[in-house]
């Protein structure tokens, strides 16, 4: 407003007028992406925990990532948490690679390949929704197992076993979170990505939802890195990539923190979720 100010005595044209606003709105909006690039954000949002995390993987498993695929997909023994070399980059490294527009819920690998998309404090009808051992009525809202309304002979063919809801429970009785992933058949096998979804449970809390992506993100990785196991049962990718999750969580978990991360405010959420209650007898 100042330098409007200043010029419009001097601007007497048409054109001068149109060369002026175009000018002084690109100096407008220059020092507003300076601003925003200046900002140094500490909380975990979905697009800084993609680049977090892709660091981590890269530093597990050296520089080039392609080259520990095999011994990551046969699952060789871990090395101990002082063993491995823990790489997280800072806040402020973070921010250097930031985009100033990002998609909602898209998982990017270094910011660049995306892997799958991601949706977290869903309500646990849009994982059942997804599950072919499981259907809804249409009038009631409820879901019932086919396992339970079908004998083994009319049981659909080439139906994963491992796919219902009870399984999916046991595999995650002892975590605050639940995570289930769909692939979009209808799109040629090549454009194909899975789409995570994480339920919270009751007790859940910020770190649960980091720890809850960075599951989805690591199953991302592998499917991506290795696209024939798209066509193999989902239960076992989960479980499998549950396992690594819990033995790196401790050392991931105090990595952000000493890397400057703030994992009291929550920024993974990016409206009201939903949490459910998983009774006893169910876990």
């Amino acid at each position: 407003m100042l330098a409007g100010s200043l010029v419009v005595s001097h601007v007497t044209t048409r054109y001068a007028t149109w060369f002026t606003l175009l000018f002084l709105l690109s100096i407008h909006l220059w020092t507003n992406y300076r601003a925003v690039r200046a900002v140094r954000m500490r909380t975990l949002n979905r697009q800084r925990a993609n680049i977090v995390f892709s660091s981590y993987l890269q530093s597990l498993h050296g520089e080039n990532y392609a080259a520990g695929r095999k011994a990551w997909l046969k699952n060789e023994q871990w090395a101990g948490p002082g063993d491995m070399k823990y790489e997280l980059p800072s806040p402020k490294e973070v921010s250097l690679n930031e985009r100033i527009f990002e998609l909602d819920g898209v998982m990017r690998w270094h910011g660049g390949a995306v892997m799958g998309h991601c949706a977290l404090g869903v309500a646990l009808k849009d994982i059942l929704n997804t599950l072919p051992l499981s259907t809804g009525h249409p009038t009631t809202g409820s879901y019932s197992s086919v396992n339970s309304r079908i004998g083994d002979k009319d049981r659909p063919e080439r139906v994963d076993e491992d796919t219902g809801i009870e399984a999916l429970l046991k595999a995650f009785k002892d975590e605050n979170y639940i995570l289930s992933y769909s692939i979009d058949k209808s799109r040629p096998s090549r454009g194909r990505q899975p789409r995570f979804l994480i339920v919270l449970k009751e007790n859940s809390d910020i770190k649960t939802q980091v720890k809850g992506w960075f599951h989805a993100f690591l199953c991302a990785r592998k499917l991506y890195t290795a696209p024939e196991l798209l066509k193999r049962p989902i239960l076992g990718r989960l479980e499998e990539t549950l396992k690594e999750v819990q033995h790196y969580w401790p050392q991931i978990d105090k990595s952000l923190e000493e890397a400057g991360w703030d994992l009291n405010i929550g920024a993974l959420e990016t409206r009201s979720g939903l949490r459910v209650t998983v009774e006893s007898g169910l876990k």
